[in-house]
C-alpha cells in the first residue's frame, strides 16, 4: 500500500492523523493506511505462489469511506467497490529487502476479479502471475 499511495506526511514525531488499521476478520480482513488529508489506501492479501510471491489487492478510498468501514456501515468489499486506482501488486521478500511489482491495474472497481475481493479465500496460485510490465 505504501508503494501505491499518493502522499506521505513527513513528521519527526509521527503524525496525529496517521491511520494504520486492520478491519474485519478472517478472509474479510482489510488493511488501511492514510494517504493524505482526504484519502486512504486499502489492501488485502489475495494469494501466493509456492515460491513465496504474495499478491495483494490495493485501492485508494476516501476518508469518508474509511470512516464507514471502521464504523461497520460498509464491509471491505463495498469499500473496494468505491475505490479508485485499484491494482494487484506482487511482493517477494528476500533477506533485508522486499521487491514490490505491479501485476495488474483496474480502471474501474467493477474490473476487479470477484475472487480478489473480500471475503474471497486466500488463493494458492499454481504459477507466478505476469507483471504489468511484461
Amino acid at each position: 500500500m505504501k508503494e501505491r499511495r499518493h502522499e506521505q506526511w513527513p513528521h519527526l514525531f509521527g503524525h496525529p492523523d496517521r491511520i494504520r488499521a486492520r478491519l474485519g476478520a478472517g478472509d474479510a480482513t482489510v488493511y488501511v493506511i492514510d494517504d493524505g488529508k482526504h484519502h486512504c489506501m486499502i489492501g488485502r492479501p489475495v494469494g501466493a505462489t509456492g515460491d513465496g510471491c504474495v499478491y495483494s489487492l490495493v485501492a485508494r478510498i476516501t476518508k469518508d469511506t474509511y470512516q464507514s468501514l471502521a464504523s461497520g456501515s460498509i464491509d471491505g468489499r463495498q469499500a473496494f467497490m468505491t475505490g479508485a486506482d485499484g491494482g494487484l501488486s506482487g511482493t517477494v521478500d528476500t533477506p533485508g529487502v522486499a521487491n514490490v511489482f505491479d501485476v495488474d491495474f483496474y480502471q474501474h472497481a467493477a474490473d476487479i476479479p470477484v475472487e480478489y475481493l473480500p471475503p474471497g479465500p486466500f488463493i494458492e496460485f499454481a504459477e507466478d502471475l505476469p507483471s504489468a510490465d511484461r
